[in-house]
């Protein structure tokens, strides 16, 4: 956090884009951090200055959903087509379709 807050566009790495944020660090750290609030505080911070190159977006809303790296591996063994549907949009927006569509299907 602090190399981004002396030199923002020295960050271009993909390995702060690694974390699932499972919270399986938090439940092991003897100090307690919240790595998952960490990493995505620091995510949000890194698409605030422009660097959206391993980050993934709502198709719809253009929203951050999860990073590259997440929607891949969510993405293996699974029928690509319908598992792609599921994970590109955020779930706003698929809220918004599901209502759309509970209303068309009721009248």
């Amino acid at each position: 956090m602090e190399q981004l807050s002396l030199d923002p566009e020295s960050i271009e790495g993909e390995a702060l884009w690694y974390c699932l944020t499972c919270r399986e660090c938090t439940f092991y750290c003897p100090s307690g951090i919240n790595f998952q609030r960490f990493m995505m505080a620091l995510r949000d911070s890194l698409l605030a200055r422009g660097h959206t190159k391993f980050a993934m977006f709502c198709p719809i809303c253009k929203s951050y959903t999860m990073p590259k790296k997440e929607f891949e591996y969510l993405l293996k063994g699974t029928d690509l087509e319908k598992a792609r549907d599921l994970l590109e949009v955020c779930p706003q927006c698929k809220k918004a379709d599901y209502v759309k569509t509970l209303h068309r299907t009721a009248r």
